[in-house]
């Protein structure tokens, strides 16, 4: 699940993450919270508008995604909310 407010007061875009035990392990819940930073910070950052907040909860089964899905699920996710906000 992903949400995003704009017209935040920021220096750039912020990122929160939560992740629930039923996920799994706290080494599965923290290796899905390492692999969703780095993907905003290759892939989202550049672009969300400099005020935007974005927030990732993790839901069942995201413990099991590789890198490149998960890059690719937030990457459709961030582009389908800011053709949203446009429209």
């Amino acid at each position: 699940m992903l949400q995003m407010l704009t017209e935040f007061d920021s220096a750039g875009p912020k990122l929160g993450i939560t992740v629930s035990r039923r996920i799994g392990t706290a080494a599965v819940r923290n290796r899905l919270k390492r692999r969703v930073r780095e993907c905003f910070r290759l892939r989202l950052r550049p672009i969300l508008p400099q005020t935007a907040a974005l927030v990732v909860i993790g839901l069942a089964g995201a413990g099991e995604l590789n890198f490149a899905a998960i890059d690719q699920q937030l990457t459709a996710a961030v582009e389908a909310l800011a053709r949203r906000r446009e429209s």
